[in-house]
């Protein structure tokens, strides 16, 4: 059972590892795609939360995606340090999370904007 356990921990690490290599014009795809993740969990958490639940949710969800990428990345007899990456992740899901509470909030004005107009 601990070999399925370890075998499965190294597939993720190498697909971890293969997908922060990714590049797109020498621009890192990982950040872009926190920024995304986190916008679009803002926008649908936001539908049945709070503004403050839904940041909350996210940014735990963000942390704990950094702590398992630091043990995913490592070996389990060498914890490999955070690098940079990690710092970058974070800031991008923030930018994520501000960016999707200033489409919300520009949504809603131009919704009642939009109504104004018809009555």
């Amino acid at each position: 059972m601990t070999n399925v356990i370890l075998d499965i921990l190294r597939l993720i690490r190498s697909e971890m590892n293969f997908f922060s290599q990714l590049h797109f014009f020498m621009i890192p795809l990982a950040p872009l795609v926190h920024v995304v993740v986190a916008f679009f969990l803002i926008v649908i958490l936001r539908s049945f939360f709070s503004a403050k639940i839904s940041a909350s949710i996210v940014a735990v969800l963000i942390l704990l995606k950094e702590v398992a990428d630091i043990f995913a990345k490592s070996s389990l007899e060498n914890i490999i340090p955070p690098t940079i990456e990690t710092p970058i992740d974070i800031v991008a899901g923030v930018i994520g999370i501000i960016l999707a509470f200033w489409y919300i909030k520009n949504r809603q004005k131009r919704k009642a904007q939009n109504y104004g107009k018809q009555h």
